[in-house]
């Protein structure tokens, strides 16, 4: 990452979003508004991004030839959500600033190093209890003793990638189809 970046005032600014969904869409409405200019790195033509970003790269997030061209035509990045690949957040970063930083991208990514993280540093966050096997839903549910929700570790947002528990299922008999539907 380049030591000084170029501050947003600058004409010279061009910001490099990762994404191309309602956030991505939010972002380059507002830096239009600012006079900075934007490209969208979009997995599908049909992303609300699109219709409003500068300049828009439609390749997969892993695509090294688009990788490069989004590098060489920003001078600062964010990410529009989190599922990107690490080894992209990095070569980004390598190139320009890249805020939120991979590290912070990379924790926020999955469930379980979201939580440990929280644990580490002592912030706040909910109980929790990592779901490998039936035996360890039962457990959870055992020490839970109530209502919860059951969740993926990974892709899991908006609501997608999860389950609501009451807290009466018999995790030994529904467990499996219940992680199943999760995606644990």
């Amino acid at each position: 990452m380049p030591a000084s970046p170029i501050p947003l005032h600058t004409p010279h600014c061009i910001v490099g979003v990762i994404g191309g969904g309602q956030l991505g869409r939010m972002i380059a409405l507002a830096a239009r508004r600012m006079g900075i200019r934007t490209v969208i790195w979009t997995g599908g033509l049909e992303a609300p991004a699109v219709e409003v970003a500068d300049e828009v790269i439609d390749l997969p997030f892993d695509d090294t030839v688009a990788l490069k061209d989004f590098c060489n035509r920003i001078t600062v990045a964010t990410v529009e959500f989190e599922n990107i690949p690490r080894a992209t957040l990095e070569a980004v970063a390598a190139s320009a600033p890249l805020h939120p930083s991979p590290r912070a991208i990379t924790i926020s990514q999955n469930r379980e190093r979201e939580k440990n993280f929280l644990r580490e540093n002592k912030i706040p966050h909910t109980w929790f209890a990592v779901i490998s096997s039936s035996a360890d839903l039962a457990a959870a549910m055992k020490e839970l003793n109530g209502p919860g929700v059951l969740k993926t570790a990974d892709f899991g947002y908006d609501g997608k990638g999860q389950i609501k528990l009451e807290g009466t299922e018999d995790p030994e008999k529904s467990g499996p189809s219940l992680m199943l539907r999760v995606g644990c």
